[in-house]
């Protein structure tokens, strides 16, 4: 196998050398092909993009939709000192509630005012709007406080489109139903804004903001429109500053990036042949790529310039470059690779199309590098030694002379047991505190502090206590059941049971305005506030109140047309995902004790209900990358104990990196389920580099000479190319999504600690290994 290898690596070397003119057109063919998929590549930032559409999540939700439309809605938020039963307060609802129904895809609004109180006077029942469009310019003070004051007694619109004070108050405006056709978020958050900037000016005295599932999923494509603008601009320019400082040349600068252009444009071309998305977590697939490809591009430009400095021709240099790297370039490819793959089968569609995209994007940076790179260096005016000293003298002054290189393997030979040693001690320590890592996610704090979105749902939850809402669907067990009083009143007792739940606000569903309406058709008596006592009496009432209310407000958002299944929407204060989950088995559970077909949907569950799937992908992918990678070691190296020699110091940075990050009080979120397995694959890469340079001279040389000469002549590369993956997913802390700037961190961080590794731990563990050999 090896021999075969052997060969393919010859051919190829002289195919790029002898024929570089025909292997640079083959591959700009292939660019221009596969590249083409770019146009096909589309971006896709709402909430079904997370889930596969066959997952019985999406299938529960899908039911919700198509049986009571959907909870995709805009959430206005009113905050005045003056009141919201103040004129112009009022006059702003009223006119700020006509402009949604404007908005695209809005079919339904709900504000205070248009609200349908149900009360009766004497024989007469009113189902009718706290306050008539017409009147609100003609209300006296008294009027208003009468209104105030029914408002304020009114179960339904207190803590849930009011504060008890009557100084917050929301405007809530529903979507028409998504299906396989989801409304354009972007479009409508943009009306919604520009609708903003106008009650802005108009009522500089009033604070409003925007929420709901709409602004917020509009929020994730704005923050990572926002992020990819300025991070990659940025990283370019600071790999530049690099670049030039390494190379201090034109070709030293610009041929890395012409590797890096073509890989990410493969990169792209495949990711839009294959149907995959430019969603949150994908759009960090060109930064990350970048890093990579910028590494295999230093690793062939530094063996080649330092071989020009000791005298070779470009021919000449360029052979041994290409030479010299291709096993271990090719091996850490291959482990990178796998590292991202290994998410291919996520159940979170980002995370697997990001595992997806960065690995083969990964194989694209190894293919650009050699066959097109490789041939331009080729074909390029004939570097000298003249031409190129700077570059060359850069890498040889990054070289440690023999001495120094000496002295370190003297060193590592008389420390080998101590380091060893304390490897064992932080390693052990970190797995200990690593225990306690928590998968857990928070939609609101996925984004910074000072965000729009952070301050709109902070005032709603100070004002009305609660941050978000669940729905809870339950289906009667026979045809038109929800009109069954005895089904009624088991949703009454659930009701009450999640009323006594320290973490709900308030609950609606069809009930509340079924006893509303029962009290009012017995003179307004409050012992009939209660479900009526007969399924016949529920249909009168339900077709009564029905008939009262207007058109776009139709009472099948709480019970559906074959009234047969019920909404029930709670409002509450749990945010974090092992929270919530947690309850949504108690409630489903409660449900069930009552003899209830209850299920909970909605968007905030769907968002919720990602953290098993989280939990279940960083498991599986970091299981498969150790044993793929384990695999392809042991495969190429021919030695199991090579491959285990690899993985040790590799292992090691990940389980120091668990306990720091578990010690920091941080917790496992969407960006950082990927480190364990992106980064140990890209980690592997140094002790590749490693150990092939060990497996080649300790045959001719002593362990010390041999260690001596890695130092020399392969340490350098390794710090070059760590310090710009370190960089590069460094620069993810500068943007605003919090799981990819918490990902880019703890990269940077493994991969210095695995350096560091690399240099103390590995030649530690050979010493003491090459000093028991020798004793037998």
């Amino acid at each position: 196998m090896r021999k075969r290898f052997s060969k393919l690596q010859i051919a190829l070397v002289n195919l790029i050398i002898n024929s570089p003119v025909k292997t640079l057109s083959i591959f700009l063919v292939f660019i221009f092909l596969l590249g083409a998929g770019v146009l096909s590549l589309k971006p896709d930032f709402s909430y079904k993009v997370w889930y596969n559409p066959q997952d019985p999540l999406m299938e529960l939700y899908k039911k919700f939709e198509r049986n009571f439309g959907n909870d995709d809605n805009v959430i206005i938020g009113i905050n005045t000192k003056e009141g919201v039963f103040d004129l112009k307060t009022l006059k702003l609802i009223q006119d700020f509630t006509d402009d949604l129904y404007q908005v695209s895809d809005v079919i339904r609004v709900d504000s205070v005012l248009n609200f349908h109180d149900i009360s009766a006077n004497g024989d007469q029942i009113d189902i009718e709007p706290l306050v008539y469009d017409d009147e609100i310019d003609d209300l006296s003070v008294k009027q208003l406080s009468d209104i105030r004051a029914r408002a304020l007694e009114n179960d339904i619109l207190v803590n849930s489109l009011i504060d008890p004070k009557a100084q917050f108050t929301l405007i809530s405006a529903q979507l028409r139903p998504a299906h396989d056709n989801p409304p354009n978020y972007q479009m409508i958050t943009e009306e919604v804004m520009s609708l903003m900037d106008k009650y802005r000016e108009l009522y500089p005295q009033v604070e409003l903001v925007a929420t709901g599932p709409v602004i917020l999923t509009d929020a994730f494509r704005a923050i990572t429109v926002s992020d990819i603008m300025y991070l990659i601009p940025f990283l370019y320019s600071l790999f530049t500053i690099i670049l030039i400082i390494l190379y201090r040349s034109f070709s030293g600068v610009v041929l890395p990036y012409v590797a890096i252009g073509a890989s990410t444009a493969l990169m792209l071309g495949a990711m839009g042949f294959m149907g995959l998305t430019i969603n949150t977590l994908t759009s960090t697939a060109p930064t990350i790529l970048m890093t990579v490809a910028l590494a295999d591009a230093i690793h062939i430009l530094t063996v080649f310039f330092i071989w020009l400095k000791r005298g070779d021709n470009n021919e000449q240099a360029l052979r041994k470059s290409l030479t010299k790297n291709f096993y271990p370039t090719i091996l850490t490819t291959i482990t990178t690779s796998l590292g991202f793959l290994s998410f291919f089968d996520a159940k979170v569609q980002p995370v697997s199309q990001l595992g997806i995209a960065v690995g083969l994007g990964a194989v694209f940076a190894w293919l650009s590098t050699y066959f097109l790179l490789g041939p331009i260096l080729a074909l390029l005016p004939k570097f000298s030694k003249k031409e190129h000293k700077k570059e060359a003298e850069t890498f040889l002054k990054e070289v440690t002379p023999h001495t120094k290189s000496l002295a370190f393997a003297d060193f590592v030979i008389a420390k080998k047991y101590y380091i060893v040693g304390a490897a064992i001690v932080l390693g052990s320590l970190g797995l200990f505190f690593s225990k306690d890592l928590v998968v857990n996610m928070d939609p609101i704090a996925q984004f910074r502090p000072s965000h729009p979105i952070v301050k709109a749902y902070n005032l709603v939850e100070e004002k009305l206590g609660f941050v978000g809402t669940i729905e809870i669907v339950v289906q009667s067990d026979k045809e038109a059941g929800a009109k069954d009083p005895v089904f009624l009143a088991k949703i009454e007792s659930f009701e009450k049971w999640l009323l006594e739940r320290p973490y709900v606000t308030s609950v609606l569903s069809i009930n509340d305005y079924l006893k509303k309406i029962n009290q009012a058709f017995n003179a307004g008596d409050s012992d009939y506030y209660k479900i009526p006592p007969s399924s016949e009496h529920v249909a009168q009432e339900l077709l009564f109140y029905s008939m009262g209310l207007p058109p776009e407000q139709p009472i099948e958002n709480r019970i559906n047309a074959k009234r047969d299944s019920i909404r029930i929407s709670v409002n509450w204060k749990l945010k974090d995902s092992v929270s919530s989950n947690e309850q949504f088995d108690v409630i489903n559970q409660k449900a069930k004790e009552l003899g209830l077909s209850a299920k909970v949907t909605g968007k905030t569950p769907l968002f919720h209900d990602l953290t098993p799937y989280i939990v279940s992908a960083f498991t599986h992918s970091f299981t498969l990358a150790v044993l793929t990678i384990s695999l392809a070691l042991w495969f190429i190296f021919q030695s199991l104990k090579f491959s285990i020699f690899a993985m040790i110091p590799s292992l090691l940075p990940l389980s120091i990196g668990a306990g720091l990050y578990t010690l920091a009080g941080f917790q496992v979120d969407m960006g950082t389920a990927l480190v364990a397995s992106v980064c140990l694959g890209i980690a592997v890469d140094d002790s590749v580099h490693f150990l092939f340079a060990y497996k080649s001279s300790i045959k001719e040389k002593s362990f010390r000479e041999t260690l001596a000469d890695i130092v020399s002549n392969v340490y350098p590369s390794l710090f070059n190319t760590t310090l710009l993956l370190a960089i590069g997913f460094s620069v993810l802390l500068l943007g605003n999504y919090v799981p990819n700037a918490k990902f880019g961190a703890s990269v940077s961080i493994v991969l210095i600690i695995a350096l560091i590794s690399d240099f103390l731990v590995l030649p530690a563990i050979l010493a003491i290994m090459h000093k028991q050999k020798a004793a037998n």
